[in-house]
């Protein structure tokens, strides 16, 4: 055990303070919207939980792929899809994707080892839902339009 009468001026000095509060009102650590993104896509279900709603989930994943560059959110997507097993989050953040670089979605729409989004019934309602949310016209229920296969993008293949 160490002396205390030698390391008592240490004791919380090498502690950052808390630059944020969570939703307990305690006193937390802010973490990078690249960091938020991740854990939303690793751990995000889009339903109801003890702290969020499902609709409250879908606008910070939303408000937070306006902020983090598309090549992150690609990576992301193909990473929760295949090493994740997740299938929610990965359509959403595809339809995030959509708005911002098609070429990237053309490219991990349709990937080799594990397709992104086996069948539309895993992506046209989260991409219904967004276009809705920013008043578009919804898809029709079976789309016809499917991205083409794109081979720009060689680090996602």
């Amino acid at each position: 055990m160490a002396n205390e009468n030698l390391f008592t001026s240490l004791v919380g000095k090498l502690i950052p303070p808390t630059d944020a509060i969570n939703e307990e009102q305690a006193p937390a650590y802010a973490f990078s919207a690249k960091h938020k993104v991740a854990q939303y896509a690793a751990t995000g279900c889009l339903n109801s939980t003890f702290y969020a709603s499902g609709k409250d989930q879908f606008d910070q994943v939303m408000a937070l792929c306006a902020v983090v560059e598309p090549e992150f959110i690609a990576k992301t997507a193909v990473y929760c899809r295949e090493k994740g097993f997740m299938k929610d989050m990965p359509a959403l953040l595809c339809a995030a994707l959509s708005t911002r670089d098609f070429a990237l979605l053309a490219a991990i729409f349709h990937r080799k080892a594990a397709p992104l989004l086996s069948h539309p019934r895993c992506w046209v309602p989260h991409l219904n839902t967004y276009r809705h949310r920013r008043r578009h016209l919804f898809l029709p229920e079976s789309p016809r339009i499917v991205p083409p296969r794109s081979d720009s993008v060689k680090w996602l293949t």
